[in-house]
């Protein structure tokens, strides 16, 4: 398993994940034309939620334009979709977003009907599939489990943020490729959609990270159009298919849902969200904050972790990840970074925004569908055994290709707008302080 990615395959029942730029659109029904549910390559979200350019000239900010319908908009071949939807200088339309799900090939995008050169087949054959997050059922003879309190193991909570336990919390697991320990990476919470009454089971949307007992930074896209009465935060999970975890998952109710002001759909620039939570999370050795970049730090050329439970491949046969996966990648500059997009179907006239942090390029080693809103993490330059959180998954083009790096909100960007949010609700940014 080499690329990260978000979520869970329930063995022929679900197909989970997250990527990574992006699962978490819940408009999924059952007989469904795939087609149409499918219809993600460029923007990961159904096609009667997107916004298709009329010209070649990319949009102002908060532009309003004409939507398509879910029955006009078809995957195809980037090539055979007409340049005036497709083409422009900032990624809107043709970027893959972290999202759980995508058109069935690497190079197909999501055209609107009237745009598609010379009208191919549809290629789509397979349904979609629910990405959820399950709780384990209890067999025939068992009665269900109460909802588990945080127990505290003989472990010692360490104080302060960014704290990894790179050997594991009271036990370590060996074997699978890039599998995270128990509680390696503390701060890694899920964001689901909240269980319907008389069940345990709940849709998967997409990672983030705990930055305060009450807040977690996300990625924008991945929760844009949800509701906080639609969502509950899990911290402190690792395998998603198991009861018997050291310490239990705690999962919480969300009060605020926090998008940045310039957040765009299109093209994901200023990609950054923060969930306000009803109550806190107890801090425990599986549940503790990341600490957060100071405003103008830079990490070009530092080898970082991202982690999410996505898939393993972009291509359709990719499965979503039980365990939570982790993944070493460098830090690419900015300006080498958008080099290596333009050599990608963004052509040369694309600009990187400044918005942007871009790491990988590495074959076979990247974030992947589902795992939207998961962090990037780097070693502190200030505190040693500590790590910063440089990004947000966002998007890319395709999963794991040579010299094409994966593309990540910069959480330094938006350190002054996060410190704001975490004001205006009286939280103390202490906690993500190192």
């Amino acid at each position: 398993m080499q690329y990260l990615g978000w979520l869970v395959t329930v063995l022929g029942l679900l197909d989970l994940g997250v990527a990574t730029p992006n699962g978490r659109r819940e408009k999924r029904q059952n007989g469904v034309n795939s087609a149409v549910e499918n219809c993600r390559k460029i923007f990961n979200a159904p096609c009667d939620s997107l916004n298709i350019l009329s010209t070649s000239t990319p949009p102002p900010l908060n532009t309003a334009l004409p939507k398509v319908q879910v029955s006009d908009c078809q995957c195809v071949l980037y090539n055979l979709c007409s340049s005036e939807s497709v083409s422009n200088s900032d990624g809107s339309f043709v970027i893959d977003k972290r999202l759980g799900e995508t058109c069935s090939g690497t190079l197909d995008v999501c055209c609107p009907k009237s745009s598609i050169l010379n009208r191919p087949i549809d290629r789509a054959t397979q349904a979609p599939t629910m990405v959820t997050m399950p709780t384990p059922s209890p067999t025939a003879t068992q009665k269900p489990l109460p909802t588990p309190v945080p127990q505290q193991p003989n472990v010692p909570v360490r104080s302060g943020c960014g704290y990894r336990n790179p050997q594991g919390v009271t036990v370590r697991i060996t074997g699978s490729d890039n599998e995270a320990q128990f509680a390696e990476f503390p701060w890694m919470v899920a964001v689901l959609t909240k269980p319907p009454p008389g069940t345990e089971q709940s849709g998967y949307i997409c990672g983030g990270s705990l930055i305060h007992p009450r807040a977690v930074l996300t990625a924008a896209h991945t929760i844009e159009g949800k509701s906080a009465e639609e969502l509950v935060v899990r911290a402190g999970d690792w395998d998603s298919l198991s009861r018997t975890e050291p310490i239990p998952h705690q999962q919480l109710e969300v009060e605020a849902v926090i998008l940045h002001e310039n957040f765009n759909t299109d093209n994901l620039h200023n990609d950054f969200a923060v969930l306000i939570l009803k109550t806190p999370f107890v801090i425990t050795p599986s549940v503790n904050t990341v600490c957060l970049p100071r405003e103008n730090d830079v990490f070009d050329a530092v080898r970082c972790t991202a982690t999410g439970w996505g898939k393993n491949t972009f291509e359709a046969v990719g499965r979503f990840q039980a365990v939570l996966k982790k993944i070493e990648l460098p830090v690419v500059p900015h300006t080498p970074c958008q080099t290596n997009l333009r050599r990608t179907r963004l052509g040369n006239a694309f600009i990187l925004d400044q918005s942007f942090i871009c790491a990988g390029g590495e074959a076979g080693q990247d974030t992947c569908t589902g795992d939207g809103g998961s962090p990037l993490v780097c070693p502190s330059k200030n505190a040693q055994d500590r790590y910063v959180q440089a990004g947000i998954v966002a998007w890319g083009i395709g999963c794991g290709a040579d010299r094409t790096p994966g593309v990540y909100a910069s959480v330094s960007k938006a350190r002054r707008w996060i410190d704001g949010k975490m004001a205006q609700y009286n939280l103390e940014t202490s906690s993500y302080l190192a």
